[in-house]
């Protein structure tokens, strides 16, 4: 049987929020995610491949993953001497 689409968009596990503290180029830096369908646009060298880099740092990808950096240290930016990432990740619930 076909799932319907509303039941089809409620099955996966998504992102709903994203949070960087010192992280690359972003200071402070919050955004929320649609379920859906999200665009990140931006001038060069505004930080949208860090915002993607900092997700797959937080889903467990090692620094070696990356073609920019090499340790983990590298990541962090130039206002402090640690840098925070917070990714929230909901899970539909099951019927």
């Amino acid at each position: 049987a076909e799932l319907d689409e509303q039941e089809d968009e409620e099955a996966f596990p998504y992102f709903s929020k994203l949070v960087l503290d010192n992280f690359q180029c972003h200071n402070k830096f919050t955004t929320p995610w649609n379920k859906k369908l999200n665009f990140v646009t931006g001038q060069n060298g505004t930080g949208k491949s860090a915002l993607l880099q900092a997700m797959s740092i937080a889903l467990g990808a090692k620094s070696a993953d990356s073609a920019r950096m090499s340790s983990l240290k590298e990541f962090v930016g130039p206002f402090n001497n640690k840098s925070i990432i917070q990714l929230t990740v909901m899970q539909p619930k099951d019927d």
